[in-house]
């Protein structure tokens, strides 16, 4: 393996002649020159700052360690961009100092992780400009702080043959950092890079079979930005990426993000995601890698928006960066994520006016889960109308406690009662509960999805099936079939709001921002609106600017059929259809 190593300085997502080229670039590209000069300033603003102090805080000093990341290769890229040394001295003066922590926190890995990939690059790339004593520095830390306690970690750590995010930044931290030094130090790095290529796989797969991501979204962004860094530094270093980018499933993994994105640039934040979506240098790499110019012209239009609210670009939105594609056709308005079991529809694409819908399933297990099978966004009219809470603070007690009666169910931005979903007899949903997406299907007029979600809701029902339909554009329709089972038959249906409620019976008119969205119970006939504060008290998050809209209600019959028509306009005129007969 080492010997295929190049024998250069940068070798790690950079040379000679790429530099070269992206100077050239610069000067013929107009939205680059202006991410540049962006890059530049942002790089200007960095000398003026003090470097990253050392600071825990609960078991994780993670936010600091990824702000050394940003300010290394921002200022380092600043530095080979322009050949001006004041960047270079800053870079080391925010080394030196990590250099100089007590540790680098390996017991909270991605930490480590993190600052393996900071110290790599940056050895790599300022390598003909740091003295002897400069390296020596530089590489000490990175041997004995970063890549000596990761390859014990490599032989027993709970992380290493993980599906999710811990996996790529774990290993690739370390895989990065090892492709610094790999001609330097063969014996360890060999050791590192043959057991970051061994346990890798295992959580590149969880792409599979089409891009989606269990961990929501955001965990998308912090999964997938690894798995590019760790791809192009193999493919730039050794010529060989040992098959990880012909992963089943990463061809289209830069669609998922996109399609859970509505048109505010809000996710639906399933799995402990903060909802904004915004612009990612991997989206140019994966565009470049898969001919995905939808991906390439996705990150052109946030940079756009980043630039107006004078965000910098990151280092990796020059590196990887590509022009802007011609005459690119839409995505379809729908599309279905297998593994996740989710389900996102609009009415169309680049209208920031449009209807959207993200609706999920899903797996109660799967990394960062909440327990919302069932649950769904809207966006209609430039505003988000139905919201999914997010995460709460990971430090809370019993946080990471998942298994059925764990402390992590009873925190309300957790569990099912903060949830765009049901709640039945006042209890929480089965922690182990698997909902697919049974039905779905598409046309001009109509998109739906359903899915059955009876595992949630053991012992209470016999069969719960949610379906949720966007009819022409701009109705939507959630329809729920229960079938009983028990004495006990008491139903909880929520959606959760920071809009301004009015409630007349079965109506109830929302309002933000000057435009309306009317709620209507087509079933049961006798049931009505009410509305409650979201807010709770610390140490949860409280949740101050939200409220649900609900129908709570206990049945008499054996089976319930429960339909709210959410529209525009005041007058909609739905008939009722079972779910087994939805069809286009």
């Amino acid at each position: 393996m080492l010997p295929l190593i190049k024998n250069e300085h940068p070798r790690l997502y950079i040379n000679t002649e790429k530099i070269n080229y992206l100077k050239n670039l610069i000067t013929n590209d107009p939205f680059l020159s202006k991410l540049a000069d962006a890059l530049s300033k942002n790089a200007d603003e960095m000398i003026q700052q003090s470097p990253t102090e050392f600071k825990i805080i609960g078991p994780r000093m993670l936010k600091n360690c990824q702000q050394i990341l940003t300010r290394v290769t921002t200022l380092n890229i600043a530095f080979l961009l322009s050949d001006n040394k004041k960047y270079v001295e800053r870079s080391k003066q925010e080394l030196f100092t990590a250099a100089e922590y007590p540790h680098w926190n390996k017991d909270h890995f991605l930490d480590t992780a993190e600052l393996c990939t900071a110290f790599g690059i940056s050895y790599d790339w300022l390598h003909h400009e740091l003295s002897e004593n400069d390296r020596a520095i530089i590489k000490n830390a990175l041997i004995n702080k970063g890549l000596e306690p990761g390859l014990n970690e490599q032989k027993n750590g709970w992380w290493i043959e993980h599906k999710y995010n811990w996996n790529q930044v774990g290993h690739g931290g370390l895989l990065i950092g090892a492709l610094a030094l790999a001609d330097e130090e063969p014996e360890l790095c060999e050791k590192i890079i043959h057991n970051s290529i061994n346990y890798l796989p295992i959580a590149f797969h969880t792409y599979s079979p089409d891009g989606g991501w269990k961990g929501g979204p955001e965990y998308w962004e912090y999964t997938t930005k690894y798995s590019v860094f760790i791809m192009d530094a193999l493919k730039t270093a050794l010529n060989n990426d040992f098959g990880l980018s012909k992963t089943a499933g990463l061809n289209t993994a830069g669609l998922f993000p996109i399609h859970a994105a509505g048109p505010t640039d809000l996710y639906f934040n399933f799995a402990d995601a903060d909802p904004e979506h915004k612009s990612k240098p991997e989206y140019f790499w994966l565009g470049n890698e898969y001919h995905s110019e939808i991906c390439i012209n996705e990150n052109h239009r946030l940079l756009q928006k980043k630039l107006k609210h004078n965000e910098p670009p990151t280092a990796f939105d020059i590196i990887w960066y590509q022009p802007y594609a011609e005459n690119v056709k839409s995505l379809p308005k729908t599309a279905l994520f297998k593994e996740v079991n989710a389900f996102f529809m609009r009415s169309k694409w680049n209208d920031p006016n449009a209807f959207f819908i993200g609706f999920k399933g899903g797996d109660n297990q799967a990394d960062h889960a909440h327990l919302d099978l069932g649950s769904f966004v809207l966006d209609a009219m430039g505003e988000r109308w139905a919201f999914d809470l997010g995460r709460d603070d990971y430090d809370l007690p019993g946080y990471w406690d998942f298994k059925e009666g764990g402390e992590r169910w009873q925190y309300f931005c957790l569990n099912n009662r903060s949830h765009n979903t049901l709640t039945i007899n006042d209890d929480i949903q089965r922690a182990k509960a698997v909902a697919p997406i049974v039905k779905h299907s598409s046309s001009k007029e109509k998109s739906f999805a359903i899915a059955d979600l009876t595992k949630a809701y053991f012992p209470h029902t016999k069969s719960v099936l949610r379906g949720i339909a966007l009819i022409d554009g701009k109705t939507i329709v959630i329809q729920d079939e229960i079938v009983w089972s028990g004495k006990e038959k008491k139903l909880c249906w929520n959606l959760m709001t920071d809009a301004e409620i009015t409630l007349t019976g079965k109506e109830a008119i929302l309002k933000k921002a000057g435009k309306m969205l009317y709620a209507k119970i087509l079933s049961p006939i006798d049931v009505e609106f009410s509305c409650s504060s979201a807010e709770r008290k610390p140490p949860e998050k409280q949740n101050a600017d939200y409220q649900q809209l609900s129908i709570k209600f206990t049945e008499k019959l054996e089976t319930t059929t429960l339909c709210v028509v959410l529209s525009s306009k005041l007058k909609e005129r739905l008939d009722l259809i079972s779910l087994q007969d939805w069809n286009l």
